[in-house]
């Protein structure tokens, strides 16, 4: 929250991405994963633009910022979900109504039976006044606690918020809990991208060498050239 637009950062491998901004030195690899839902890597250089929150995969980036942290991607995605609980679903709404006039009548029904034992005890000639009054009020508070709704109207929102909060540390971002609450009437899912299912992970399937090429030193000539190098492809 401290830097600047204009300010030069610096983004080493393994870190993310503090701040939208532009590379102005250096190239990598980066996992965009939780923002794009892309598993297969980015690839930037300098000039390109690069999002807060995507992952260095490699490669050594010096960023030039162009977004403060009010406007860049990281805010946005936490400003969404800590906003998802405004988006109330209809159980919620319910809850709600319900307790807003449950409870006061629970409240009430409670003071009317202290009333009424005080009322019966009285007649009843106890002499021991702290007994009288203990009768009096037990039956009330046990009445009261039986009939209280607190479980009620706190798992309901707290159950929609526990889901939102755990699907976002997987990266999946819940716009609120009426979204969360339709989840449960969807018979089918359909992907529409390639790589949305797959962990992103290149291999090598098939090798084809031509017959005037010798294997031997195709293979070592491949190993030689992506040893030192951290590009996934080369990896694999």
């Amino acid at each position: 929250s401290e830097i600047m637009i204009n300010d030069v950062i610096v983004v080493k491998p393994g870190e993310r991405i503090p701040l939208d901004g532009v590379v102005i030195s250096g190239e990598a690899s980066l996992d965009a994963s939780a923002l794009t839902g892309e598993s297969k890597f980015i690839d930037v250089k300098v000039s390109s633009k690069v999002l807060s929150g995507a992952i260095n995969v490699n490669g050594y980036l010096k960023i030039k910022v162009i977004k403060p942290y009010g406007e860049s991607m990281v805010s946005k995605i936490v400003d969404m979900v800590s906003n998802a609980s405004l988006k109330k679903a209809k159980t919620e709404n319910f809850v709600s109504k319900f307790a807003r006039y449950y409870t006061p009548i629970v409240c009430l029904l409670a003071i009317i039976i202290i009333i009424l034992n005080l009322s019966i005890f009285e007649i009843s000639h106890i002499s021991n006044f702290q007994e009288y009054i203990h009768d009096s009020i037990y039956p009330a508070m046990i009445f009261l606690v039986v009939s209280c709704p607190c479980a009620l109207i706190i798992s309901v929102p707290l159950g929609f918020f526990g889901g939102i909060g755990a699907a976002s540390k997987k990266g999946i971002l819940i716009k609120g809990s009426n979204y969360l609450e339709n989840l449960g009437d969807v018979g089918m899912i359909v992907f529409d991208k390639t790589g949305t299912l797959t962990k992103g992970e290149f291999k090598v399937s098939n090798v084809y060498i031509e017959e005037k090429c010798n294997e031997e030193i195709f293979y070592s000539t491949v190993y030689i050239a992506e040893k030192r190098s951290n590009h996934p492809i080369a990896k694999s």
